[in-house]
């Protein structure tokens, strides 16, 4: 009985925290996921005896909350995970990660948004929206200063010399923006990046010193891929146009540094190159 009472409890807290948008330790989601598993197999196999047999309204919230809570614990453990970003090239990202930004641009006849020469895997679609693709790569691994400026996406709190923020004012009118990890969604903050109706995009900026040489770059991930710069035999860009009534384009480079890989103003161009040995600039 007292099991059975401390099980129902744990259900109720959830339900509650759920109604009333309490955000509970991610730690503690698991075991008391175990809890509520417990109480459904107590409810299907004890209906005459449980004290909850009566509560169809309860039993029924329990279930909803136990069929969201599984994907909740995914997106929030995710959402712990600090992540190095490349395009991805070639439609795989191997044993890496995956996530798609999907950017809903100006809408209407006058969109300008366009992709010019190679981009990888990212896009700009018929409507004039943007696809960006990136392979998520462990934060801990070491990209280096060449003798080129190049950048990568950064999913994790700063800790880096140059980084360069770039705010997206999408498309305001029936906006569809949606970013998601190997087809689970992210919605909000993901550490300093966010995807909600506008995008926040975080970039680890960093410029070419002329001292170091090409050897080192890039680094060998075992799969074809591209980051923000002007480098190299193949290139590209993706030009946004941005929202134009009311614009809130935002852009900051910490500690300031002129660079050139990508483009602000009311609208945005991203500029990319495939990291691959060919050409040196």
């Amino acid at each position: 009985m007292i099991k059975l009472f401390i099980v129902v409890f744990s259900a109720i807290i959830i339900v509650l925290a759920t109604s009333f948008n309490i955000v509970l330790p991610v730690k503690e989601m698991p075991s008391m996921t175990n809890e509520i598993e417990n109480l459904n197999f107590i409810y299907s196999h004890n209906s005459t005896n449980s004290i909850i047999s009566n509560n169809t309204g309860l039993q029924s919230e329990i279930n909803n909350t136990l069929s969201n809570l599984y994907s909740k614990t995914i997106v929030s453990g995710e959402k712990s995970i600090a992540y190095i970003g490349v395009f991805r090239d070639g439609g795989s990202c191997g044993n890496f990660k995956t996530l798609h930004v999907f950017m809903d641009s100006e809408d209407g006849s006058d969109c300008e948004s366009e992709k010019f020469g190679w981009t990888g895997d990212s896009y700009v679609d018929g409507y004039g929206n943007i696809h960006l693709y990136f392979c998520l790569i462990d934060a801990a691994y070491t990209f280096y200063v060449t003798n080129v400026d190049y950048g990568v996406l950064w999913l994790g709190s700063y800790a880096h010399n140059y980084t360069i923020i770039r705010d997206f004012d999408n498309e305001d009118g029936s906006n569809s923006n949606s970013a998601d990890i190997d087809g689970v969604p992210i919605n909000g903050s993901y550490y300093e990046c966010s995807f909600d109706i506008d995008t926040r995009l975080v970039w680890y900026y960093y410029p070419k010193d002329d001292a170091y040489n090409y050897t080192n770059f890039p680094p060998s991930l075992g799969i074809c891929y591209g980051v923000l710069g002007r480098f190299g035999c193949n290139q590209g860009f993706i030009y946004s146009d941005d929202e134009d009534n009311n614009n809130a384009n935002g852009y900051s480079i910490s500690p300031y540094h002129e660079q050139h890989i990508l483009e602000d103003g009311i609208n945005t161009r991203l500029y990319f190159s495939k990291a691959s040995k060919c050409t040196y600039p």
